[in-house]
């Protein structure tokens, strides 16, 4: 009996120490290689993904001013998070709480928050990749397909960015002229009905990449 009850005991503790490490896991970060996921979970890592990529780029703009690709970064990470919640709404999914702000830490400089960048683009396309290799309705199929090829162009963008931009990376951009970047550029240049549908590609004046 007593060594029911221990073995009991021990299953108990793996048990609590397995969730607890599911529980802890983000995003792109609770995504494996060769898993199946059901609908809900997909779409559950994909906004917690997008959260966590906003919720950098943000920090990043307002603490360092950056200049692009963060500004339009971070409203394109807006619009994916609009789409994987209709996503959600349509199969009657409920969308997780965003508490990004936990799994997120601001980089030191200019340059960690460029590296930072391109990590977190890797590990989105990484984790959009595994999505697409599941048996997928062909409207989720369509939006995973989509995000994932503007998480190629974000990483492109940070990747020619990374010689920099004539100054010292290593310091915080405090005081860095945003505006001369044109980060308005989606509401004072590009049509309307050209905003983040692969405009970069066909608007001959779009600077956002």
């Amino acid at each position: 009996m007593m060594k029911k009850i221990i073995f009991a005991g021990i299953a108990a503790i793996l048990f609590t120490a397995a969730n607890t490490v599911f529980a802890a896991a983000y995003g792109a970060e609770a995504v494996k290689e060769n898993t199946s996921y059901s609908t809900e979970q997909m779409l559950t890592f994909a906004l917690q993904d997008e959260y966590k990529a906003r919720t950098l780029y943000r920090l990043v703009n307002e603490t360092m001013q950056a200049p692009r690709p963060f500004i339009n970064t971070e409203q394109a990470e807006a619009f994916h998070i609009e789409q994987l919640e209709m996503l959600c709404a349509r199969y009657d999914i409920a969308v997780p709480e965003d508490n990004s702000a936990e799994y997120v830490e601001l980089p030191a400089s200019y340059l960690e928050a460029e590296q930072a960048g391109r990590e977190a683009e890797q590990e989105n396309i990484r984790m959009y990749t595994v999505f697409l290799e599941q048996d997928l309705p062909d409207d989720i199929r369509s939006v995973f397909s989509y995000l994932r090829n503007a998480s190629e162009n974000h990483l492109a963008a940070f990747s020619r960015n990374a010689p920099g931009f004539g100054r010292n990376q290593n310091v915080p951009m405090t005081g860095y002229n945003r505006s001369s970047w044109n980060y308005h550029h989606y509401n004072r240049q590009a049509p309307a009905s050209a905003r983040y549908s692969g405009h970069h590609n066909q608007y001959p004046g779009c600077r956002c990449w």
